[in-house]
C-alpha cells in the first residue's frame, strides 16, 4: 500500500545486491511483502513494455490518439486568447471614447497600457504556438517505432523507453500490474508465467512474438 524504494544489503561474499521494498515494511513494518530484486523486476517491465510497442495495432491507435490531441488548443493558449480579445475590446472602446472627443491624460495613459498589453498577449500566443509543432502521421509513427530498437543494455535507453511509456507499475505476492499512459492501458502478469532465468541480459523481442 506504499512506494516502494530502493535499498542496498551485501552478502557474506561481499556482493552488493539491490532490492525493491515497501515503505511500510521498511518503516512501520506494518507490511509483509518480501523485497523485490531491482535487476528483475526491471527487466520484467521493460520485456513487457518492449512487447507493446511491437504490437502493430495498438502503436496505430496511439498515432490517432497523439493526431487528435494535436487539434487540442492548450488551456494557457486558449487563455492568452481570451485575454488577447478582451484587451483588443478595450483598446476599441478607448479609440471610440477619443473620436466621441473624450481625451485626456488618463485616456492616453490607459490606451498606452492596453497596446504594452496587447503587445504582450501576442507575443505569449505565438510561443504557446511554437511550443506545440503539428507533427505528421509519419513523424508520430516514426518516434513512437524508435523505440522498438531500444538496447535494452543501455541503462539512458531503458529509461527513456519507461518514461514514454509506463505510468506505474504495482507488486502484488502472486502478480505485478503495468499501467502504461494510455487509456486502458493495463496489464496483469502472473508471477507463476514468470521465469527469473528468462530475465537475465534479454534483448528486445522478435516482431514475431
Amino acid at each position: 500500500g506504499r512506494m516502494m524504494a530502493g535499498e542496498s544489503g551485501t552478502s557474506k561474499t561481499g556482493k552488493i545486491h539491490h532490492y525493491y521494498k515497501c515503505g511500510n515494511a521498511k518503516r512501520k513494518k506494518t507490511c509483509d511483502k518480501k523485497a523485490v530484486k531491482k535487476d528483475w523486476i526491471e527487466n520484467l517491465v521493460v520485456q513487457q513494455t518492449l512487447l507493446m510497442v511491437m504490437d502493430d495495432a495498438l502503436m496505430e491507435r496511439l498515432v490517432d490518439r497523439l493526431l487528435d490531441l494535436q487539434g487540442e488548443e492548450s488551456f494557457d493558449l486558449r487563455l492568452f486568447q481570451k485575454q488577447l480579445a478582451e484587451v483588443e475590446k478595450g483598446i476599441e472602446n478607448m479609440l471610440n471614447a477619443i473620436q466621441a472627443g473624450i481625451l485626456t491624460a488618463s485616456t492616453k495613459e490607459r490606451l498606452a497600457a492596453l497596446e504594452a498589453q496587447k503587445a504582450q498577449l501576442e507575443e505569449s500566443v505565438l510561443r504557446e504556438r511554437i511550443k506545440r509543432p503539428v507533427l505528421t502521421r509519419e513523424q508520430i509513427a516514426f518516434f513512437l517505432r524508435k523505440f522498438r530498437d531500444t538496447n535494452t543494455a543501455d541503462e539512458e535507453e531503458r529509461q527513456r523507453l519507461i518514461d514514454c511509456f509506463v505510468n506505474a507499475v504495482f507488486v502484488f505476492e502472486d502478480k505485478i500490474v503495468l499501467t502504461f499512459n494510455y487509456k486502458d492501458g493495463t496489464k496483469t502478469i502472473s508471477l507463476d508465467d514468470v521465469e527469473s532465468s528468462d530475465l537475465e541480459g534479454f534483448g528486445p523481442p522478435r516482431k514475431s512474438l
